[in-house]
Protein backbone atom coordinates (compact mmCIF):
# COMPACT_ATOMS: atom_id res chain seq x y z
CA UNK A 1 0.00 0.00 0.00
CA UNK A 2 2.94 2.30 1.00
CA UNK A 3 4.55 1.60 -2.06
CA UNK A 4 1.85 2.43 -3.93
CA UNK A 5 1.32 6.00 -2.57
CA UNK A 6 4.93 6.57 -2.66
CA UNK A 7 4.68 5.69 -6.64
CA UNK A 8 1.62 7.66 -7.29
CA UNK A 9 3.31 11.11 -5.53
CA UNK A 10 6.24 10.44 -7.83
CA UNK A 11 4.81 9.95 -10.70
CA UNK A 12 1.89 12.67 -10.80
CA UNK A 13 4.57 14.87 -10.47
CA UNK A 14 7.27 13.62 -12.47
CA UNK A 15 10.80 14.96 -13.45
CA UNK A 16 10.03 17.33 -10.16
CA UNK A 17 11.98 16.64 -7.13
CA UNK A 18 9.67 15.77 -4.31
CA UNK A 19 11.48 16.07 -0.65
CA UNK A 20 11.50 13.46 1.35
CA UNK A 21 9.56 15.49 4.09
CA UNK A 22 6.74 15.92 1.45
CA UNK A 23 6.38 12.52 0.20
CA UNK A 24 6.31 11.20 4.29
CA UNK A 25 3.70 13.51 5.44
CA UNK A 26 1.36 12.34 2.39
CA UNK A 27 1.98 8.34 2.77
CA UNK A 28 2.40 8.53 6.51
CA UNK A 29 0.88 11.76 8.09
CA UNK A 30 2.77 14.59 9.77
CA UNK A 31 4.18 12.56 12.45
CA UNK A 32 6.52 10.67 10.05
CA UNK A 33 8.27 13.70 8.85
CA UNK A 34 11.67 12.60 10.38
CA UNK A 35 11.08 8.74 9.36
CA UNK A 36 13.43 9.01 6.22
CA UNK A 37 14.45 5.54 6.83
CA UNK A 38 10.97 4.49 6.12
CA UNK A 39 11.66 5.94 2.91
CA UNK A 40 14.45 4.75 1.66
CA UNK A 41 13.39 0.93 2.39
CA UNK A 42 9.89 1.51 0.48
CA UNK A 43 12.28 3.17 -2.44
CA UNK A 44 14.68 0.50 -2.42
CA UNK A 45 12.00 -2.03 -3.04
CA UNK A 46 10.53 0.01 -5.66
CA UNK A 47 13.47 -0.23 -7.40
CA UNK A 48 13.35 -3.81 -7.51
CA UNK A 49 10.12 -3.42 -8.95
CA UNK A 50 10.34 -1.00 -11.75
CA UNK A 51 13.97 -0.57 -12.41
CA UNK A 52 16.06 -3.31 -14.79
CA UNK A 53 19.15 -2.94 -12.66
CA UNK A 54 17.55 -1.25 -9.26
CA UNK A 55 21.40 0.06 -8.42
CA UNK A 56 21.71 2.00 -11.62
CA UNK A 57 17.73 4.05 -11.04
CA UNK A 58 16.56 5.05 -14.84
CA UNK A 59 13.29 6.15 -12.80
CA UNK A 60 13.48 6.75 -9.47
CA UNK A 61 16.20 9.16 -9.10
CA UNK A 62 17.32 10.21 -5.38
CA UNK A 63 18.61 13.98 -4.94
CA UNK A 64 21.11 13.96 -2.25
CA UNK A 65 19.46 15.37 0.84
CA UNK A 66 16.42 16.65 -0.71
CA UNK A 67 14.10 13.93 -1.83
CA UNK A 68 13.45 11.83 -5.02
CA UNK A 69 12.32 12.72 -8.98
CA UNK A 70 10.53 10.28 -11.40
CA UNK A 71 11.53 10.27 -14.45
Amino acid sequence: MEQNAILCELMMQSEKIISNVTILQSVWGPTYYHEIDYLRVYISQLRTKIEEAPSQPRYLITVTRVGYVFN
